[in-house]
């Protein structure tokens, strides 16, 4: 079990994917919030899972699980992981500066990552899933 609390630092026009590893039956509660004024709703988010690489073939091709999306400047909750692998968010910056996302994730995971980056469509940073 732990705690972590991470700040994610968003570029103007920037994209982020966040995701925690995890065995089947890990689970996490998690609280995250834009900080500072949000006039344009502060981030679209996909919260979504995927097995890894290593676990790929046991799914069909392209199985992603998804459990929620919106545009919202906070959210927390419960994830009870349903398969083993890659379990997280997909963060868009709505607004028209770079943003701080602080995210709180306590519970049963083995590691947490940033996954993916892009700025203005251009990909800055990309790991094997």
């Amino acid at each position: 079990f732990k705690t972590e609390t991470i700040s994610i630092e968003i570029e103007e026009f920037g994209e982020v994917e966040h995701k925690a590893f995890m065995p089947q039956g890990g689970a996490f509660t998690y609280s995250w919030e834009v900080v500072g004024d949000t006039p344009n709703g502060g981030v679209y988010f996909d919260f979504h899972g995927h097995p890894s690489s290593a676990d790929a073939d046991k799914y069909p091709e392209g199985f992603e699980q998804s459990y929620g999306e919106g545009e919202v400047r906070a959210q927390s909750g419960v994830l009870n992981a349903g398969f083993p692998g890659y379990h997280g968010w997909f963060f868009l910056n709505l607004e028209e500066r770079p943003v701080t996302l602080n995210l709180t994730i306590s519970g049963f995971y083995d590691s947490h990552q940033e996954m993916y980056r892009a700025v203005e469509g251009t990909i800055v940073h990309s790991a094997d899933f």
